[in-house]
């Protein structure tokens, strides 16, 4: 069915900082440009997402085999075969409150500033959204999980500043194209799936980052500092990051084959390099979906936008919540900025009618793609959910006192732009793109963090899962099909591999 274009309008003031996310571009024009940037964000991020585009997979039925052993040697046979065409970092960093808020200086005069009384907005077409919004502010309710909402009303979160409620979070995102100079299979329907979410084939092939699979080249051996894939990896492992997946088992598999070393044998051999590569640990965002948030669905899209939302939920109530910042930029990298709008919005026009593709909104697919007739958007997905409950009065309430306030705001004058958008059945824009994959398992993790830690991550010093008091989520890696994570855990029957052990050596000598 056609889908009207109906205006959509943003939930919140809180949730702008999403409305323009941006991303750092890496290839192998800009690399050298960019190398500085990312080696300080190795240095002083608190935890990095990662997030890998890839060339197929191989039989699916090895992927998905009863045994894990068997399922380890299917992956390991499409690392060595398949490659990395892109690779996304989101490095997330928790910052004191009173930090500067910053703005994304570009050429192009985009104007980021996360202080929304700084921002410039369209008074007129602003009051026009939040009259619509206010008007129709009952479609708030869909929001709502009554589950979530429970435990929303039992829960302390015991942190020490209890009347500091909003947590200030720094990002930086990049997408790094790759180009493996060995062959490798490309899968058609990988291909395919790909070209129809905008990746840039013709820009991989031109630009990508060289790279090669399996073990260092004797040349390789001498400096650690060249920009390069596999030095970035080797950066991460030497400041001994936290890294945090989704769904995690494959990309761990190809990371290690595409841009460290061979790939152990067995899968025992494998743990055991891991937990050295990765001494502040692992964390699969699929995982705690699954087992911790108990959500119904986990897919990545659907757990970024409704964790969104539920941040937004705390947000009004005066709870525990998130706000993402972004650092500002030099102009002679301002070029090779993407920007993306990850914002949940909700309709204006509460009458509309959407019929929404129930397979994608089941497990984040369809079989037709963009021939579907029937709504991928997430945020369609996520308004059809019928959560009435009469504890949210009070915050649909709050809701409209806010819009009140914001729309008195609006209206001090100023130079203004349009913030207008237009509502479309297809997914969002991010998804299926490495580096906003990336930025939105992190952002997922941060949240986890934020409504579960017993105390607030220090500015200053590497995140401890243990004084976080969530060790509980720590080294679980999420398996398809299984009641049961794959645990990353030292055992005194595995050793590690030797050219784990050679390498790790050099990585942790370097200077």
């Amino acid at each position: 069915m056609a889908v009207s274009m109906e205006r959509e309008v943003p939930v919140l003031r809180d949730n702008h900082s999403l409305s323009l996310v941006p991303c750092g571009h890496i290839t192998a024009n800009n690399v050298s440009n960019w190398w500085p940037r990312v080696m300080t964000c190795v240095r002083d991020s608190h935890f990095v997402a990662v997030d890998l585009e890839l060339s197929g997979l191989g039989p699916r039925d090895r992927l998905n085999a009863k045994q894990i052993d068997d399922r380890y040697e299917g992956v390991v046979s499409a690392a060595k075969s398949r490659a990395v065409l892109s690779i996304g970092l989101a490095f997330f960093n928790f910052c004191d409150n009173d930090v500067n808020e910053t703005t994304i200086n570009t050429n192009s005069e985009i104007n980021c500033d996360t202080n929304s009384s700084e921002r410039t907005i369209n008074s007129d077409n602003l009051n026009e959204c939040l009259s619509d919004s206010v008007e129709n502010v009952n479609k708030f309710e869909a929001l709502l999980d009554p589950q979530l909402m429970a435990k929303l009303e039992n829960e302390s979160n015991g942190c020490v500043d209890s009347s500091d409620k909003q947590w200030k979070i720094s990002a930086q995102v990049f997408n790094a194209l790759c180009l493996c100079e060995e062959e490798y299979v490309c899968e058609p329907e990988t291909m395919r799936f790909l070209a129809g979410h905008g990746f840039d084939f013709n820009g991989q092939c031109l630009h990508g980052l060289s790279y090669h699979r399996g073990n260092d080249f004797l040349t390789e051996y001498e400096d650690l500092t060249t920009p390069s894939l596999r030095n970035l990896i080797a950066e991460i492992i030497r400041h001994k990051l936290p890294i945090v997946l989704h769904n995690g088992f494959i990309d761990l598999i190809f990371l290690y084959q595409n841009f460290y070393s061979d790939l152990p044998q067995d899968l025992q051999t494998f743990i055991a390099d891991l937990v050295e590569l990765f001494p502040a640990g692992i964390f699969d965002t699929k995982y705690i979906a699954d087992f911790h948030d108990r959500l119904n669905r986990s897919y990545l899209e659907y757990l970024f936008y409704e964790r969104q939302r539920f941040n937004i939920e705390r947000s009004m109530k005066g709870q525990i919540s998130i706000d993402i910042t972004f650092p500002s930029l030099s102009h002679h990298i301002s070029s090779d900025i993407e920007f993306k709008d990850l914002s949940t919005k909700i309709l204006s026009e509460s009458d509309l009618i959407v019929d929404i593709c129930y397979d994608y909104a089941n497990h984040g697919w369809c079989k037709l793609n963009h021939t579907c007739s029937r709504s991928h958007n997430i945020d369609h997905i996520l308004d059809q959910k019928k959560n009435r409950s009469k504890r949210m009065k009070k915050l649909i309430k709050n809701m409209k006192k806010k819009s009140e306030e914001l729309r008195i705001e609006s209206t001090s004058g100023g130079d203004n732009s349009s913030i207008e958008s237009v509502n479309t059945k297809h997914s969002k824009q991010g998804v299926h793109r490495a580096g906003y994959d990336a930025f939105m398992t992190g952002y997922c993790f941060a949240f986890y963090i934020a409504i579960n830690a017993k105390t607030r991550p220090n500015p200053s010093k590497p995140l401890c899962v243990k004084s976080l008091g969530i060790s509980h989520i720590v080294n679980n890696i999420y398996l398809t099909g299984k009641d049961q994570s794959l645990r990353i855990n030292a055992s005194s029957f595995a050793k590690t591999s030797a050219n784990h052990k050679n390498k790790i050596q050099r990585i942790r000598a370097a200077k």
